[in-house]
């Protein structure tokens, strides 16, 4: 595999592109938010706790569909074969 995305699960890649917009977002409120250093200090703290839970659920999520899409992949082939 050369690296790039695969065209054929695209899918795969949208938590992943969901974390990265995220994190792009929060960098940006915290350049232009007019806090003191402890308040923003206390947001990181807070959000980076918060993200970290949403990338939990977000694995276990796309982990639990797996199983599924392997085995909807396996019918729809089975399908085009006949």
């Amino acid at each position: 595999m050369d690296g790039t995305m695969n065209n054929s699960r695209p899918y795969r890649w949208i938590p992943i592109s969901l974390l990265i917009g995220m994190a792009i977002g929060a960098a940006l409120a915290l350049l232009y938010a007019p806090k003191e250093g402890s308040e923003t200090r206390r947001y990181i703290r807070d959000n980076a706790a918060r993200v970290r839970e949403q990338a939990r659920e977000t694995a276990s999520r796309v982990r639990s569909n797996i199983p599924f899409g392997h085995h909807k992949g396996e019918e729809e082939v089975q399908e085009a074969v006949r």
